[in-house]
């Protein structure tokens, strides 16, 4: 996974647990499956998915009110 795939995902993860969302409140929010989210969320994704689809990214960062390019800075 690319570093900042991984950050992006990082900050999915903890404003996740922010807000107190499940792992299928948040996928069903971002219209997702809840096992991408999980291996997106545990890096343990099969090839497929080691890097999501931007529009994915899109969804999970809309989904948790934050703007997308923030997924990538500090």
């Amino acid at each position: 996974m690319h570093k900042l795939t991984k950050k992006a995902i990082d900050k999915i993860s903890r404003r996740e647990n922010e807000l107190g969302l499940s792992y299928e409140a948040l996928a069903n929010k971002a219209d997702i499956s809840k096992s991408h989210l999980f291996y997106l969320e545990n890096q343990s994704s099969p090839k497929s998915i080691d890097n999501p689809k931007i529009e994915t990214l899109i969804k999970l960062a809309e989904a948790l009110d934050i703007p997308f390019y923030k997924l990538f800075i500090d």
